[in-house]
């Protein structure tokens, strides 16, 4: 199918937001009615290698150095469902995750390790020797990470017509929930919509926290201040419906992190969202971290950090019943 006009687009953009399609172009806002479903799938891939150097040998007169490689893939699903819509604008919504499996490889030296977690519980091997299989009510992982509480516990959250989640109902639980877990990104990585018209040649930037966890020592989570620019590349269509496709340049300047190290990153990444109510359909991004912060071998490492994120939505009301055991498990169309 050939993608649609501009003119066609902006059309569209009037008759959703009953603003005129003029020349300057049109506004753009996140629209969810209420009790709508959204549910997406994310893919994660993390791979850094670490160098550093161990505490003072004595024996030797010196500080070895050491180096290591670790990877984490994640595969997680899960929803936004709408409530109520604000004076502002902005709608009340609930996100829950519904689906996860993270698998953790670490190389330090001569030592292998893998650990890998889903809803159930946890496996740790050390090299291919399965040494602890645990369910969540019976470890304590030294990261703090939860993955069965995460399931079971519903994010209240209020997210702007701009596509920012602005508050959650419940701060503290939210960061003892995602302790030890580098996805809250995921989460909310709804595109930020720009608060002029769009237009063919629009660009607009915004202030973005780029979160960045130990490859190591998962606990330690650290949060880089920067920007990301977005930039209009076309109308093209997505499950038979007119969309927008976005480019995304993501700088994030090296400073200091949380006191303990320093940081910098940059990324890119391609977003398809809705024309007639801003939502998301597809985003693929890659990024490149340097971070400088504490060692597993004691003293300071250095990291060098690659990722390469996809989330996509695959369904609505049905797809999320089916995931909650409330719904048929026949395979089902994703143009809900």
């Amino acid at each position: 199918m050939r993608p649609i006009t501009l003119v066609a687009a902006l059309l569209l953009i009037a008759m959703a937001t009953d603003a005129p399609a003029t020349d300057a172009g049109s506004t753009l806002r996140y629209r969810l009615a209420p009790e709508q479903v959204l549910v997406y799938r994310a893919v994660a891939d993390v791979e850094s290698e670490t160098s550093g150097r161990h505490d003072w040998d004595r024996e030797r007169r010196r500080r070895d150095r050491k180096e290591g490689k670790a990877a984490t893939h994640l595969d997680m699903v899960f929803s936004y469902t709408a409530d109520e819509v604000l004076a502002d604008g902005s709608t009340k919504v609930t996100i829950e995750v519904l689906a996860v499996t993270i698998t953790n490889d670490i190389e330090l030296g001569n030592d292998e390790h893998r650990i890998e977690m889903n809803a159930d519980g946890v496996k740790i091997y050390d090299g291919k020797k399965l040494i602890q299989n645990s369910r969540w009510n019976e470890v304590n992982l030294p990261s703090g990470i939860n993955l069965r509480a995460l399931l079971d516990t519903p994010i209240e959250a209020v997210m702007s017509d701009r596509g920012e989640i602005v508050r959650f109902a419940d701060p503290e639980l939210v960061k003892q929930l995602l302790r030890g877990a580098n996805f809250l990104h995921l989460l909310t990585r709804q595109p930020v919509l720009s608060p002029e018209p769009i237009r063919q040649t629009s660009t607009w930037k915004i202030d973005s926290e780029f979160v960045i966890s130990n490859p190591l020592r998962l606990r330690e989570l650290y949060q880089l201040p920067g920007t990301e620019k977005y930039t209009v590349v076309t109308t093209t269509t997505h499950m038979n419906r007119p969309c927008l496709k976005l480019s995304v340049k993501g700088d994030w300047p090296k400073a200091e992190v949380a006191g303990e190290g320093e940081a910098e990153a940059e990324g890119s990444a391609s977003v398809v969202i809705d024309l007639a109510t801003g939502v998301m359909f597809t985003y693929s991004s890659k990024a490149k971290q340097d971070l400088n912060g504490a060692s597993p071998w004691g003293g300071r490492a250095e990291f060098k950090i690659k990722s390469a994120t996809t989330i996509q939505y695959v369904g609505g009301r049905q797809t999320y019943e089916r995931y909650k055991g409330t719904g048929p498990s026949t395979n089902e169309s994703t143009s809900e």
